[in-house]
């Protein structure tokens, strides 16, 4: 699966890394597109998409053109795909998602937590009872959306070409 998150970050880095070497600005690129600067550095930091109308405006100002173009324009049509994590919406924010992607692509992930086990370890009696006891309570239909999202963040962990995984723990966690 297409990997959105990863994909519009990729094209912000080589966007940016075009309008550098074009020796323009934020504030060149967002006229062309008619948009605020910020636009531009959401779309840089990999944040948000971009349309295939005003990347190619983009790509005309930085002087990127032909064969090293669409690269470019598969990066933006993928990185306007939904995610894995898209059906979770109303049980994980926007940039939680956004980590939640990365999670999954990484190839190595490093671990220290010394209160509680790592959501990625949690298993669902735990998950409840850490719920049991927050304040304020959370609904029970939010604590199940909470324990179908750390279940389905636990398929890292028996790919078979997952991430190098390395966690360190407290006692008191334990």
């Amino acid at each position: 699966m297409v990997n959105p998150t990863i994909q519009r970050r990729r094209l912000g880095l080589a966007l940016k890394r075009a309008r550098e070497g074009a020796g323009k600005t934020q504030d060149e690129a967002a006229a062309v597109i008619d948009a605020a600067a910020s636009k531009i550095s959401r779309v840089e930091l990999g944040q948000s998409g971009i349309k295939l109308t005003d990347l190619n405006l983009l790509l005309d100002l930085y002087g990127v053109r032909g064969d090293d173009a669409e690269p470019l324009r598969d990066l933006a049509r993928a990185g306007r795909q939904r995610g894995r994590w898209s059906t979770y919406r109303n049980a994980v924010p926007d940039w939680f998602r956004q980590y939640l992607d990365l999670e999954g692509d990484a190839s190595e992930i490093r671990w220290y937590q010394p209160e509680v086990i790592p959501g990625v370890l949690q298993v669902e009696p735990y998950i409840r009872a850490m719920n049991a006891i927050a304040h304020p309570r959370p609904p029970a239909d939010e604590v199940d959306r909470q324990v179908a999202v750390r279940m389905e963040r636990q398929s890292i962990l028996r790919q078979d070409d997952g991430p190098d995984l390395s966690f360190i723990l407290s006692e008191s966690a334990l």
